[in-house]
């Protein structure tokens, strides 16, 4: 494990994970998920009152990138950086996923397609982002080519 912090390129993984995560959050619910959303129209906001909170979304999506990117700095061992990335986002994903898929089945009404929807892609997301992270961040004793 490396403990210095390359600072530049965290903050360049993080902008890449912040503006990866907006768009696969927009294919998923935006896109894939919407009929289904649509058969359970009570259970969200108006597409209006959306839109006034969406800055909370990336809010959101800002402090998970940083977070996210910062805490795989931590753990870098240095290996090939796809394949560490991406068992680490794997991880994550699963790390958030899975206990919060079971929450939200005891917590609220959401059917559970949409539920396991979120799961799977949420360990997706996070597979995709871990790859983002590992191909960008080295950390400073580390040579780059």
């Amino acid at each position: 494990m490396n403990s210095q912090l390359n600072v530049k390129q965290w903050a360049i993984a993080t902008v890449a994970v912040f503006v990866a995560m907006a768009i696969i959050q927009y294919v998923v619910h935006g896109v894939m998920l919407t009929g289904w959303y649509m058969e359970y129209p009570a259970y969200w906001r108006s597409p209006e009152a959306m839109m006034r909170k969406m800055y909370w979304m990336y809010v959101g999506y800002l402090v998970f990138a940083a977070l996210f990117t910062y805490i795989y700095t931590r753990g870098y061992e240095g290996k090939a950086g796809m394949g560490e990335g991406m068992r680490y986002g794997v991880l994550i994903g699963a790390l958030v996923g899975i206990p919060k898929m079971f929450i939200d089945h005891a917590v609220f009404f959401y059917p559970g397609k949409i539920i396991l929807s979120w799961c799977i892609a949420m360990i997706v997301m996070c597979a995709i982002l871990g790859i983002i992270v590992g191909m960008i961040y080295k950390s400073p004793q580390q040579k780059t080519v």
